[in-house]
């Protein structure tokens, strides 16, 4: 399930999965599952003001610590602002690809039937992107791989759970396939939605499977 690790990419996983603010499991148990005739998804997902960016600079600062740390790290933070200029000026939001994903997803499985056009279902998916952007397997590496951690959600029209779960996906999941320099993403940004697209594709799955 992940990549070859090192110490930097163990230690920057670390500190992004600490801030994550992921839901409390729930299980779908079978008697709530059979009352369910179809479900609709909700066509997007709510995300966090800043994106998520581990990039060379951010480990070597890291690694050094203090305030020239501090600093080398701050003077990456121009590759952050493009990658997420990119992602705002193309429309590549990555809740909506959560959402459009996990839907696709779900249709194939045939685990639930999905409320025909904008009908509300007998209950719905809800999702929440809490941290997503981009990160590296190892703490010199140049390649970028995205990172997408979503709480997911199903609730009755009353509001009530049936099922809840965290998933994340990081750059060192091996699923997590496609990666690119940050110059490469900002050039090229079909290439940045595809990334994001297969990230969110290996995440959804973990949610369908769990259904």
């Amino acid at each position: 399930m992940f990549k070859k690790l090192s110490i930097s990419a163990i230690s920057a996983l670390a500190i992004l999965l600490s801030g994550c603010a992921g839901a409390p499991t729930k299980k779908l148990d079978s008697a709530g599952k059979s009352a369910i005739k179809s479900v609709a998804v909700k066509p997007d997902a709510p995300l966090p003001s800043e994106m998520f960016y581990q990039g060379r600079a951010q480990s070597i600062g890291l690694g050094i610590g203090g305030v020239i740390g501090h600093v080398i790290a701050q003077g990456m933070t121009s590759d952050k602002d493009i990658i997420q200029q990119t992602l705002k000026t193309n429309q590549i939001n990555v809740g909506e690809i959560v959402a459009t994903s996990f839907a696709s997803q779900l249709r194939e499985s045939g685990k639930f039937p999905l409320a025909d056009g904008g009908a509300p279902g007998d209950a719905r998916f809800e999702f929440e992107v809490v941290m997503y952007g981009l990160g590296q397997t190892q703490g010199f590496a140049s390649t970028l791989y995205p990172t997408i951690g979503v709480n997911g959600a199903l609730k009755r029209p009353d509001g009530t759970v049936l099922w809840q779960k965290y998933e994340y996906i990081t750059p060192l999941n091996k699923e997590n396939t496609i990666g690119a320099e940050p110059e490469a993403y900002a050039k090229d940004p079909e290439l940045l939605r595809q990334a994001f697209s297969k990230a969110a594709a290996a995440l959804t799955k973990l949610f369908v499977d769990d259904l």
